[in-house]
């Protein structure tokens, strides 16, 4: 895989406020770890 990606994203949620954005957005909320692979052959 090219290096100059993203590979992964992970949110700690320890380290987040209670009181950030971040908690208030769906589409990350649950989310720990988000990993993108090359699916090519």
């Amino acid at each position: 895989m090219n290096n100059n990606f993203i590979q992964y994203v992970s949110i700690d949620w320890d380290r987040i406020d209670s009181s950030s954005y971040l908690r208030n957005i769906e589409a990350v909320k649950r989310m720990g770890t988000l990993e993108f692979r090359n699916n090519e052959l």
